[in-house]
């Protein structure tokens, strides 16, 4: 169950002779939408709610939020996962360890777990193969599709975007957890920004390299933008003067962080995501290249992309500029 401040926040949205739709209760309320409809759910067996057409409405009943019941089932929770922690590391059955969590009082150990058996598998990896694999897993292109609408209970940005006003198909070098690049995008990512140098970021930018021969643009880009960071400002800026020298590309930083919000991370809804970002990013127009280098495609350059929101500002504010395609390339995505 979300804190008592989430529950007070829902509850002060609704009104006893108003409906109200879940997406509008998402721009004022951060949580995701399943994690909401399962607190009014909640809400509505506690009496304090009612599901009408349209949405939700606030009953009459006064709600009292139960601090003793929410503390006694997060400390279940925390016990549960210090369990399943603790299976990962047995050094004992892991079937008895199991038998004991449910109170089984006949519980032994079946000497047939790898715990008890005695025997292991020992497997000998061909090391060409292994290489092989890695290859596959590191030749594969991630497509980075647009957003077609923004999200509803906003009252700016809302509607459908534009189809010139959408960033096109973009690609990552990796996802994260693929097994391909995404350890050595990790690693890169942890360091210090301030002291990088070319040599730290040459493997991935001859993976970059490739990855952009490999995509089937129906016109080449003719200048990049790096997108503004708080974290990784410095990697973006390597990486897209990198690309840029390989490509000849000018790199023109016209996107600027005008106000610093929130983290992106911590904005559980597409509409808080949105509202996060609108207003806090603009176009510098003085860093706009000229005309016929504008007039091109432009490689909009990021580090992770998860939930799309931030290249989709991005692309709306470059097409309020005059410019027409965003190419969106990325590190990493989810």
């Amino acid at each position: 169950l979300p804190s008592e401040q989430v529950c007070n926040e829902v509850l002060g949205q609704l009104q006893p002779n108003q409906a109200t739709s879940i997406a509008r209760l998402e721009a004022t309320v951060n949580l995701g939408r399943s994690r909401l409809s399962t607190l009014l759910s909640i809400l509505e067996v506690a009496g304090a709610v009612t599901r009408t057409k349209g949405g939700w409405r606030r009953s009459l009943e006064p709600f009292k939020y139960d601090t003793e019941k929410v503390d006694r089932l997060r400390g279940l929770r925390s016990e549960e996962a210090d369990q399943m922690s603790a299976y990962g590391s047995l050094s004992s059955c892991r079937l008895k360890f199991l038998r004991d969590a449910l109170d089984d009082a006949d519980s032994k150990d079946c000497g047939r777990c790898d715990r008890c058996a005695t025997s292991r598998f020992n497997i000998s990896l061909d090391p060409a193969l292994v290489g092989e694999a890695q290859q596959l897993l590191r030749g594969g292109d991630i497509g980075i599709d647009p957003r077609r609408q923004w999200p509803s209970g906003l009252d700016e940005p809302k509607g459908r975007i534009a189809p010139e006003r959408q960033t096109h198909l973009g690609r990552s070098l990796s996802k994260v957890g693929d097994g391909g690049w995404s350890l050595a995008v990790d690693d890169f990512l942890s360091k210090p920004g301030e002291s990088l140098t070319s040599s730290d970021v040459a493997d991935l930018i001859t993976a970059l390299q490739k990855l952009l021969r490999r995509w089937d643009w129906g016109a080449r880009p003719t200048w990049i933008c790096p997108m503004p960071s708080r974290r990784h400002g410095h990697h973006i800026d390597l990486i897209a003067s990198a690309i840029g020298e390989l490509g000849k590309l000018p790199v023109h930083s016209a996107l600027i962080r005008v106000a610093d919000g929130g983290w992106q991370a911590d904005q559980a809804n597409s509409a808080h995501q949105v509202s996060n970002l609108w207003g806090r990013l603009a176009v510098d127009k003085e860093m706009l290249p000229t005309s016929p280098v504008i007039d091109g495609p432009v490689l909009l350059i990021d580090d992770r992309v998860d939930s799309r929101w931030t290249i989709t500002v991005a692309t709306s504010l470059l097409a309020n500029a005059g410019v027409e395609v965003v190419l969106p390339l990325a590190l990493t995505t989810t």
